[in-house]
């Protein structure tokens, strides 16, 4: 049988996603985290996901742990404080802890929203064809909603920022737990003279 490798003195980092169905979300993580690895080749970066996409974040910790790891940093590639940060990545972390004696696990804060996500969304609205001067041009931006009123707020700060610093007609909408929905936020726009 052939030794395993002493595990470094640095603890691995676990970067979590939640995942998608289309795999294009996790081909992204992955090139993302392929990145950071060119920037720290030193750091042992693993990439897992809370749903729909694999490995999930559970078998990525137990495999450390089979590994001989004792100490695991997750970060979660989250930009809100939500449900999936607040209850989900908890209870899955606590899984894995009850049946790995030893683990240690420390977990991050989310990445939250950055100034520089938001100028790279309205890149990716220009490079789509949108015309950012285009008065009657409305924007809206989409999240996944949550029970968690400062997640929404989130949402909706972006789209007052954007209003006030670029002049955009742009709404908030929530796919679920919040309002408003899509077709509202249509209207909403629309009202305003998009």
């Amino acid at each position: 049988m052939t030794p395993r490798p002493a595990p470094s003195l640095t603890p691995p980092l676990v970067a979590v996603a939640h995942g998608s169905r289309d795999p294009r979300s996790a081909a992204t993580i992955r090139a993302l985290l392929e990145v950071s690895r060119g920037l720290a080749p030193d750091l042992d970066i693993r990439e897992s996901f809370l749903d729909l996409s694999e490995p999930s974040l559970t078998d990525v910790l137990r495999g450390l742990h089979a590994e001989g790891h004792r100490e695991v940093v997750v970060v979660p590639l989250l930009l809100g404080v939500a449900y999936h940060a607040r209850v989900d990545l908890p209870a899955l972390v606590a899984e894995v802890i009850a049946d790995c004696p030893g683990l240690d696990v420390r977990v991050s804060g989310v990445l939250g929203i950055d100034p520089i996500v938001e100028t790279v969304a309205l890149d990716r609205l220009t490079e789509a064809g949108a015309d950012l001067d285009d008065p009657e041009l409305g924007v809206l931006l989409a999240g996944v909603g949550s029970s968690n009123v400062a997640a929404n707020d989130a949402v909706a700060g972006i789209t007052t920022r954007w209003h006030l610093r670029r002049g955009l007609l742009a709404t908030p909408a929530f796919a679920s737990a919040a309002q408003p929905d899509v077709p509202a936020a249509i209207a909403r726009l629309r009202l305003n003279g998009a």
